[in-house]
């Protein structure tokens, strides 16, 4: 599946994981467990190792919990590749299942490494005399499978929550270089308030909490006036705004996006 996350933030308290897209669309996990809500089915860890055999470039970032740190992908398929690729490494190659889950769930962290082994034995059907270096493909997905269960990946489905946020981002620029600390007014929907461009000429990201709602963005004239620079309506699509200013007129040029979605986008109301 096709992904176009360009990263991706964790939220340990509301343990919820946040995925952005290029043209500032927001896509949240929230419930459920760690592995679904990281897109890192069988709970890969960052490591510190340079060997090209233990690089994680398919990870998108790393969330810090409260049981430690776990890679954030941008799709599944993303996690599951990297935890095929680290089974393969000489980490695990000499491994048996039972040596294999004193690494991969040490009892330093809380875990029962010996219960791991156990439930992974039987989920899997595999010899446990067996290393992880003379499993043929289908057996090591299969002992993929079954980690995946153990890690938890299918607890809580009923709390599970997918959602899309929609934002309308602007950059103020005087047509060469970014405009920063410009004072400007902005209502969205029912919210009014009072904001400035950061370095890069950007205000936040404008929040499309319900499709339809009115977004206006004013600035003040010679005379000292707020007059309205950009209005549209929010929809359901992210917006990315360049507002040129020529003294105090200003011209909206809208940047195209045209990136694929790798989840069925659902309406958000907050």
């Amino acid at each position: 599946m096709s992904h176009n996350f360009i990263s991706a933030t964790y939220n340990t308290i509301k343990k919820m994981a946040m995925y952005k897209m290029a043209d500032g669309t927001v896509y949240i996990r929230q419930g459920g467990t760690l592995p679904w809500r990281t897109q890192n089915p069988c709970n890969v860890r960052p490591n510190g190792r340079k060997e090209r055999q233990y690089l994680q470039p398919l990870r998108l970032a790393v969330a810090v919990t409260a049981s430690g740190k776990f890679g954030m992908y941008g799709c599944e398929k993303d996690g599951w590749e990297t935890e095929k690729k680290l089974l393969r490494s000489d980490l695990y190659r000499n491994c048996t299942i039972s040596e294999m889950a004193k690494i991969h769930s040490p009892e330093k962290d809380g875990n029962d490494p010996i219960k791991y082994a156990k439930d992974i034995l039987a989920e899997s059907g595999v010899s446990p005399l067996l290393t992880f270096g003379n499993m043929d493909d289908a057996t090591l997905e299969t002992v993929m499978r079954a980690i995946k269960k153990e890690e938890g990946y299918y607890n809580l489905k009923e709390t599970r929550v997918e959602k899309w946020v929609y934002t309308t981002n602007i950059t103020v620029t005087d047509g060469v270089r970014p405009v920063l600390g410009f004072p400007l007014k902005v209502i969205a929907g029912t919210r009014k308030y009072d904001c400035e461009t950061d370095k890069y000429g950007r205000l936040a990201p404008i929040v499309h909490t319900t499709e339809g709602m009115d977004i206006e963005v004013k600035a003040a004239n010679l005379d000292g006036e707020y007059e309205t620079i950009y209005s549209a309506q929010a929809e359901k699509e992210s917006k990315n705004i360049i507002l040129k200013r020529c003294l105090v007129q200003y011209k909206a040029h809208t940047l195209a996006y045209n990136s694929e979605s790798p989840h069925k986008k659902v309406s958000l109301s907050q």
